[in-house]
């Protein structure tokens, strides 16, 4: 292990942390507190070029203020959850994580 590969899995834990406290608390929360948490998950995933996680996040940000919100919310975190762990950091790992989001939101 490289000192980059250690910090890159204590953000991957702490993201994924709050990723799931998200996934449990959301149906309790105001859509304010949602926003700011969503915001905050896609700022440490920019900050570390996570740029999947980031993109789901702010996609999930504004998905979660539309018509059906909850259940768009959802959808984003599961994904948001894969993104974390994904190894390519790249448009087209982008993509195919939206694209399946698309899909399911059908």
């Amino acid at each position: 292990m490289t000192p980059h590969t250690d910090g890159l899995r204590v953000i991957q834990t702490r993201l994924c942390a709050a990723v799931e406290r998200l996934q449990r608390e959301s149906t309790r929360m105001s859509d304010a507190a949602i926003a700011r948490r969503m915001s905050e998950i896609e700022r440490v995933a920019h900050d570390h070029g996570m740029n999947p996680l980031a993109r789901l996040a702010r996609a999930g940000l504004h998905a979660s203020m539309g018509p059906g919100h909850r259940r768009a919310l959802a959808c984003h975190l599961e994904r948001m959850e894969d993104a974390i762990g994904c190894t390519y950091m790249n448009e087209e790992a982008t993509a195919a994580i939206m694209a399946s989001i698309a899909i399911r939101l059908r």
